[in-house]
């Protein structure tokens, strides 16, 4: 969310961050957050809108966002 949403672009800081993500772990990025900072969506993550997000956070007991 927000200015996390920078992790996108592909950098060697942001490389080494999602490295050390474990196996597994699926990541969102709020299309609108994209949207407003210029950037391109990527297959890191799966851009979604508020609605999928609310969905997201009632799905899952727990709910990491930055």
């Amino acid at each position: 969310m927000g200015d996390a949403a920078y992790l996108l672009q592909k950098s060697p800081r942001s490389d080494a961050l999602l490295e050390k993500l474990p196996v597994g772990i699926k990541g969102f990025v709020l299309r609108e957050d994209v949207e407003a900072r210029g950037l391109n969506e990527t297959s890191r993550f799966d851009a979604i809108d508020y609605e999928d997000f609310v969905s997201l956070c009632v799905t899952y007991d727990k709910v990491q966002s930055w």
